[in-house]
């Protein structure tokens, strides 16, 4: 096997980017580039390893005008100061050998997921069905507002905003359907361990299911906070 091979399969071995050593008889030897990229992209994969997020790590390829000299040691890898494990980060490549160096190899690191995507143009206000949804790969360290990893989430809500085909959804996209309607007629329950008291009254705000909401007494004409039940009832809050 030549000098170049041995390279090249000891960095895809992943050994901490280790290299065969040049020989130090031939100080005209140049460093093989895709050992070095090889190293750095080694080391990146281990800063995203345990995540639990499938990772695709590509080291940008060197100069080719670039002539490093041979390492006769095992090269090592360590990170940019300051540098981030996301997006497009700089990974130094280091020679500690007879004649030393070091170089900054850019890295693409994409964190692969899957996320709730639409799958048509939804409009504000529209409850989203199976027809509106389906689940899609996406480089999550992209998505900064977050996402929703399972249609189970998204399903019957209702979309906040305006939205194109492909969209990404976030937490903010979409809120449960309102349920009650301002001005709409509805039963105040109240309740504790001895008392079941139901009694008319109107919304003064709209609201989905769990909302708390203001309602009026059509009797006492008073008014109380209360959390939406269902379609017609709420529950006085405490």
């Amino acid at each position: 096997m030549n000098k170049t091979l041995h390279w090249f399969a000891a960095a895809l071995l992943g050994c901490s980017g280790a290299l065969a050593a040049a020989s130090p008889a031939d100080p005209d030897a140049i460093q093989d580039p895709e050992a070095v990229r090889q190293t750095a992209r080694q080391f990146a994969l281990g800063l995203v390893a345990g995540e639990g997020v499938e990772a695709r790590v590509e080291a940008a390829p060197l100069d080719r005008r670039l002539r490093l000299p041979a390492c006769d040691k095992a090269l090592s890898a360590f990170a940019s100061p300051g540098g981030k494990s996301s997006g497009r980060p700089s990974i130094g490549v280091r020679c500690d050998g007879s004649s030393p160096w070091s170089i900054y190899v850019p890295v693409t690191v994409e964190r692969l997921g899957q996320v709730v995507v639409t799958t048509r143009p939804v409009a504000r206000g529209q409850t989203l069905t199976p027809d509106d949804l389906r689940l899609a790969e996406r480089d999550l360290g992209d998505l900064r507002a977050g996402y929703l990893t399972g249609l189970d989430q998204a399903l019957g809500q209702r979309a906040m905003r305006d939205l194109p085909a492909d969209a990404e959804l976030t937490p903010a996209h979409v809120s449960a359907p309102i349920a009650i309607k301002r001005g709409a007629d509805v039963t105040i329950v109240a309740s504790d361990e001895l008392l079941d008291v139901r009694m008319r009254g109107v919304a003064l705000a709209a609201g989905s299911v769990g909302q708390r909401i203001r309602v009026r007494n059509a009797s006492s004409k008073r008014e109380i906070d209360a959390v939406v039940v269902s379609d017609s009832v709420v529950q006085a809050a405490p």
